[in-house]
């Protein structure tokens, strides 16, 4: 069993305050979530305006399924947005 970790730097857009940043963060890891069994969790820059940190668990049998699924929610994340902007991301297997 292989646990993979998924770490994104998101840049925010037009966020003026701490309520705004919480409704969109909490808006992105529902998307994030949305039907999967996986654990996600802010990590860092929780009180910056222009950025968040988020990491995601998950599970798998094998690297590679843990991989390719840890993959999948980049690609997804980074579809047609206006608020924010992924900046970077990296998968730990361990």
């Amino acid at each position: 069993m292989r646990i993979g970790i998924l770490t994104l730097q998101i840049h925010l857009y037009g966020i003026t305050s701490l309520k705004e940043k919480r409704s969109l963060v909490k808006h992105l890891i529902h998307k994030i979530q949305a039907g999967q069994n996986i654990s996600v969790a802010e990590v860092a820059d929780q009180d910056d305006l222009s950025q968040t940190t988020l990491r995601i668990g998950y599970i798998a049998n094998d690297a590679q399924r843990a991989t390719s699924f840890l993959t999948k929610q980049v690609v997804n994340l980074n579809g047609n947005q206006r608020d924010y902007y992924l900046e970077d991301w990296k998968i730990e297997i361990l």
